[in-house]
This record gives C-alpha cells, sequence and structure tokens, in this order.
C-alpha cells in the first residue's frame, strides 16, 4: 500500500493551496480555521521539506516544522492561542 504524500494529508485536513511563489506554497486551513502553513520543499540536501506556521500578524515566527501532521498540529494550537480572550 502506498504512503499518503504530504500533500494529501494536508487536503485530507482541510487545508487548500491558495498561494505558489517558485518553490513555495502557502496553505489555508478551510475547517478548522488554523494558520496558514507554508511549505518549501527541498530547503537543503538533508531534508526533503520543511513547513512554517504563520502568525497571525504576519511578523510571528516559528521554527521550521519537517513533519506535516506536526504543522498542522501547531497550525491549530497557534490559532486557537491567538483567538483566547485576554
Amino acid at each position: 500500500m502506498k504512503s499518503k504524500s504530504d500533500e494529501d494529508i494536508l487536503l485530507l485536513n482541510g487545508y487548500v493551496c491558495t498561494d505558489s511563489a517558485g518553490e513555495f506554497r502557502v496553505y489555508t486551513d478551510l475547517v478548522a480555521t488554523g494558520l496558514d502553513i507554508i511549505c518549501h520543499p527541498k530547503p537543503n540536501p538533508s531534508l526533503d521539506v520543511v513547513y512554517y506556521v504563520c502568525g497571525k500578524s504576519g511578523n510571528s515566527k516559528i521554527f521550521p516544522i519537517e513533519d506535516v501532521e506536526e504543522a498542522i498540529y501547531h497550525s491549530r494550537f497557534f490559532s486557537e492561542f491567538y483567538n483566547r480572550q485576554r
């Protein structure tokens, strides 16, 4: 049985590719209002792909994430964090 690709996992979890620039792709969560995920394939010879979760303010940064399911988790966790009452 063939394993699902990272893009398949994003699509199955409610993300859709909304923009691309060169090799970068931006995925937006249409299901659980998670933060956008930027996909950077082949950032260096030792990595196949790296994901970045975008902050709501546009200037928030998060460390690179190598696992797509972990990127989805952080996207939704940080979205809830930003949306909490203060």
